[in-house]
């Protein structure tokens, strides 16, 4: 009978452990296969964590131990932007994107501003400005020109900037009578180049009641394969320099900024010449708690100076024109000029980018990963900017010292006297006053303008020098 009871004990306890085995054993589950996309993707997904846990200036706002993902890299590093970030962005052709900023895109050569008509039902480019020589220049385009269609098809919101964004089109023109827009059947066809894209559009020398005023209209700051348009730049001044010029007017209504390198060349050629020569702080660079450690032990990586040794006007006073679209690099000069001379405001409120950013390639001579050859790069937000004084945080822009709206509807081209911007400009520096330096409201027609952050990403504040190193 114990023989029994035992056996029987045994079995129960063999069940027992039998049955708990199969209850706690893990299966683990088959292990998917990764596509070479999926691949692909978790390697850059793993550079961006890398690039924004070091150089991010919101980096302290990140979540906690990022992993990275098979997904879409572009929406994996938009997903971890902060709320206040309007403006880092990613690419996934880096050397389409340098050839952009080196100031030689492939281009009609046309910059438009767009506007919803219509009850929003429409969209219509305004064209601010031409590059002299481009496809759009050739073709006839002027300033102030008006695009209804591309292709014979009407611009809406959802069409606009594919459209536009072709490589070979014809493009519709209207006409502005005060109350309609009307077609005035002209098609005209672009096919887009490689163009030279330099900033100086345009300049001329007045005299102004015996006193000799430079304008220069200047679209971005772009330095230019082995520092082009910085030369361009400095042969404007020269010219000023060798016709007298004593008051100096600068217009970047439409500059949105670009590379930190020709914002600081800019600004010495005006600086009043002792600052240059002295190499004074034009602006300081404000970065995360990990950058800022890292280069505490060389202060001048956090420092533009003034540049030395190029012509200078040797002015007291310089006017600039801006608008909403002046921003970035734009800003820099305005505000980091302020401390040192008279800057006089002609406009509206700037953009109010007070931010700027390292450009990330994909950082293969780095120790701690290797990701592998890609053509990716991030341009996200890394410092923020303070002048001489500390000012910075302006994120409702700079405003002017006098308000005189852009009415691009109304446009006449650059340096005519009737420009109510340029008018007032030229009353402040000769004292006469005009029927066009009185006008300082556009008029309200309806329209609505349309800030597509596309046509931005390119102009930001951007340091391509030796910051990185």
């Amino acid at each position: 009978m114990k023989y029994i009871k035992l056996n029987l004990l045994i079995l129960v306890l063999s069940f027992f452990v039998l049955f708990s085995c199969k209850e706690d054993e893990v299966i683990e589950p088959e292990e998917k296969e990764l596509t070479e996309t999926e691949k692909q993707n978790l390697k850059i997904n793993d550079w961006i964590i890398y690039g924004m846990e070091t150089y991010y200036l919101w980096e302290n706002q990140l979540p906690d131990n990022l992993e990275p993902h098979t997904g879409d890299p572009e929406e994996y590093f938009n997903s971890l932007l902060f709320d206040e970030d309007k403006w880092s962005y990613i690419v996934d052709d880096y050397e389409e994107y340098f050839a952009e900023f080196e100031g030689t895109p492939t281009s009609m050569g046309y910059s438009p501003q767009f506007w919803l008509y219509n009850n929003s039902a429409n969209v219509m480019a305004v064209i601010q400005y031409i590059y002299p020589g481009s496809p759009a220049d050739e073709a006839g385009l002027k300033r102030g020109d008006i695009i209804l269609q591309i292709n014979n098809k009407s611009l809406t919101p959802d069409n606009y900037y594919d459209l536009y964004s072709g490589k070979n089109y014809s493009v519709q023109l209207a006409s502005w009578n005060g109350r309609t827009l009307n077609m005035t059947g002209e098609s005209i066809f672009l096919t887009a180049e490689v163009i030279d894209a330099n900033p100086s559009i345009f300049h001329h020398v007045y005299d102004l009641s015996g006193i000799k005023t430079g304008y220069l209209v200047y679209t971005g700051f772009v330095a230019g394969n082995e520092d082009y348009y910085l030369d361009k730049l400095s042969e404007v001044f020269q010219e000023f320099k060798n016709e007298g010029v004593s008051e100096v007017i600068i217009d970047l209504r439409y500059n949105r900024g670009g590379d930190m390198q020709a914002a600081r060349h800019l600004a010495s050629i005006i600086a009043p010449k002792e600052r240059a020569e002295n190499e004074d702080v034009l602006i300081r660079y404000l970065y995360n708690d990990l950058l800022t450690s890292d280069f505490s032990r060389d202060p001048e990586r956090s420092i533009s100076r003034f540049k030395k040794g190029l012509v200078n006007m040797e002015l007291d006073n310089v006017y600039f024109m801006v608008t909403s679209s002046t921003a970035s690099a734009s800003e820099v000069v305005l505000t980091g000029l302020e401390p040192y001379m008279n800057t006089t405001i002609i406009g509206t409120n700037t953009s109010g980018k007070y931010t700027g950013m390292f450009v990330l390639d994909h950082l293969n001579d780095n120790e701690r990963f290797s990701w592998g050859k890609h053509n990716w790069g991030m341009i996200p937000i890394t410092f923020k900017y303070a002048n001489a004084v500390g000012y910075t945080n302006f994120k409702d822009g700079i405003e002017p010292h006098y308000i005189v709206e852009d009415d691009l509807l109304e446009a006449v081209p650059f340096g005519d006297e009737t420009d109510p911007m340029l008018a007032k400009a030229f009353e402040l520096i000769s004292g006469q006053v005009t029927t066009a330096s009185l006008k300082s409201k556009a008029v309200d027609y309806g329209f609505t303008r349309l800030d597509d952050e596309r046509f931005s990403m390119l102009n930001n504040l951007i340091i391509t020098d030796d910051k990185l190193k």
